[in-house]
């Protein structure tokens, strides 16, 4: 029975030891990776295409003005500025824009932050889809509805803006 217990030990250090070395062996290799990582692109902005409709069939008395502004300088559409002159109460007008992916990554629309005095007599609405995923090179339509209210004074102007709050498509907080 003692010659039992001394064999298995025996057994047990010897595949200790062996584990031991190879393991040595394997922690005394060198080794060498080569290796190169392209990172993505995430650019997202208004297309320089803008449609504007407005109620005004068979009178031309107000004017609906778009801009599109680049912000920091890349090339790329980061803002709208809409001003209307002459507005009347009841003018609406319909603004189709278009935001684009213009870099690699795909990326999801948060929000569209809108910018526009406290006494703005004017209801803006924006009609596109958070959580909307828009692939490179692709371009989704967002349309604005503008109704100049009761309250608003003949042939004044009213300015707002609006500015995306993109992320990448893996960011997105509903």
């Amino acid at each position: 029975m003692t010659s039992r217990k001394v064999l298995v030990t025996i057994i047990f250090l010897i595949l200790a030891l062996l584990l031991i070395g190879f393991a040595y062996a394997l922690w005394d290799k060198t080794l060498h990776i080569h290796g190169s990582t392209d990172t993505g692109i995430f650019q997202m902005g208004f297309s320089p295409t803008i449609i504007v409709s407005d109620n005004e069939f068979d009178k031309d008395v107000a004017t609906t003005t778009v801009s599109l502004v680049d912000l920091d300088g890349d090339g790329i559409y980061d803002k709208i500025e809409v001003t209307i002159d002459n507005a009347y109460p009841s003018y609406e007008v319909w603004i189709d824009c278009f935001i684009r992916n213009y870099g690699t990554i795909p990326a999801k629309i948060q929000d569209i932050i809108v910018s526009a005095p406290s006494e703005l007599y004017v209801e803006v609405n924006w009609f596109i889809y958070p959580g909307m995923q828009i692939d490179p090179e692709d371009e989704v339509m967002a349309e604005i509805y503008v109704h100049v209210e009761q309250m608003a004074s003949q042939g004044s102007t009213y300015s707002f803006s609006g500015i995306l709050d993109v992320v990448q498509w893996n960011e997105y907080t509903p």
